[in-house]
């Protein structure tokens, strides 16, 4: 049974990886629904999770984003931890396959571009603050994008365009040497809508370039 599953993830041969936030494990089923395995319990240790609220992938690896722990943790294909970033207050996270960087939104309504050691883009560098043990770099921040004080969510298409939540639409972004850049805003609520008070809770995009919005009661297209 899940409870509350607040992120999944598709794999190239088609396994469904699940954040089952109030059971605090990830869970992964076949196409066609049959359960196929799970790990993770409740609590603190580099086996535990705390709500986990979303999943990525990214080769073998499945980046699973441990909010109440405040970390994000990487596990290969069969549920061993194989790293742990710590991140304060993360609440979502996507990897853009163009140019290797992490993209990554927090409860205090922040988004962070990340990038691990060997992988800088071209006409980016390693900020003076440096990276942390934990081989991530810390190379821009922006509090413009996301526009809520709370969650935002975040995915990128294969050309490396960014769609982040607001309380109230999407704003469309790419980020280069200059940081982030809106390309477009998009509304999808009204302002009395009685559902933007929980916001938009999550966004992801197919590989035709249609983007899909959701939130507590509905959901949305965007081609």
């Amino acid at each position: 049974m899940l409870a509350f599953p607040m992120g999944l993830a598709v794999s190239v041969g088609g396994e469904v990886y699940v954040a089952d936030t109030c059971n605090h494990r990830v869970q992964v089923f076949r196409g066609d629904g049959v359960f196929v395995r799970k790990w993770g319990s409740h609590g603190i240790g580099e086996d535990n999770f705390d709500c986990p609220t979303k999943v990525a992938l990214k080769g073998d690896v499945v980046f699973v984003v441990d909010c109440g722990n405040q970390r994000i943790k990487g596990w290969d294909a069969k549920g061993n931890s194989v790293v742990r970033w710590n991140v304060a207050d993360v609440y979502d996270m996507c990897w853009d396959e163009c140019s290797g960087l992490y993209y990554v939104t927090t409860l205090r309504g922040r988004l962070h571009a990340l990038c691990g050691i060997g992988v800088m883009p071209p006409g980016l560098s390693i900020p003076e603050s440096g990276c942390d043990g934990d081989n991530l770099c810390p190379l821009y921040t922006t509090t413009r994008v996301v526009s809520i004080p709370t969650s935002g969510c975040v995915c990128c298409d294969v050309g490396g365009v960014l769609y982040v939540t607001t309380r109230v639409g999407v704003e469309v972004v790419r980020y280069d040497e200059r940081g982030f850049r809106t390309i477009n805003s998009v509304k999808v609520l009204e302002e009395d809508d009685g559902g933007t008070r929980d916001g938009l809770s999550g966004v992801t995009v197919d590989g035709e370039g249609n983007v899909y919005v959701y939130g507590t009661h509905c959901v949305y297209v965007m081609s």
